[in-house]
C-alpha cells in the first residue's frame, strides 16, 4: 500500500470514529445542536472527498458504487447545504459509516502498519 492511500484510509478511519463520538451524544443532542450538524456535514463532505481519492487508487473492498455514493452525497451537502436533511445525515452516521468501518477493518489494518 501507498503511503498516500495509507494516510487518506488513516483519514477516513478518523473521520468514522468522530461521527461515532457524535452518535453516542444522542439523536435528541444532535438535533438540538446546530455545531454537531454542522460537524457532521463536514464529516460527509470529507469522506465524499477521501472515497473519491480511493476509488480512483483502485482501493478495496468497498464497491465503487459505494465509494460513488459516498463522494455524491458529499456533493449534495457541499453544494446544497441549505437543503440538507439531517434526518438522511444521521442516518449515514448511524448505520452507513459503521458498515463501511467493517467493510474497510482490514484496510485501516494495513494502513496502520505501513504508517507506523
Amino acid at each position: 500500500m501507498e503511503i498516500e492511500v495509507a494516510e487518506r484510509l488513516s483519514h477516513v478511519k478518523q473521520l468514522i470514529d468522530d461521527a461515532a463520538e457524535i452518535v453516542a451524544s444522542g439523536r435528541a443532542t444532535y438535533d438540538a445542536s446546530h455545531i454537531l450538524q454542522h460537524a457532521s456535514d463536514n464529516i460527509i463532505v470529507q469522506l465524499g472527498h477521501d472515497a473519491k481519492l480511493l476509488l480512483e487508487a483502485g482501493v478495496e473492498p468497498l464497491t465503487p458504487d459505494k465509494w460513488k455514493t459516498l463522494y455524491g452525497m458529499r456533493n449534495r451537502v457541499a453544494h446544497e447545504y441549505n437543503a440538507v436533511d439531517q434526518d438522511i445525515v444521521w442516518e449515514t452516521l448511524v448505520t452507513d459509516l459503521p458498515s463501511i468501518a467493517t467493510q474497510l477493518e482490514s484496510s485501516f489494518k494495513e494502513a496502520a502498519e505501513v504508517l507506523n
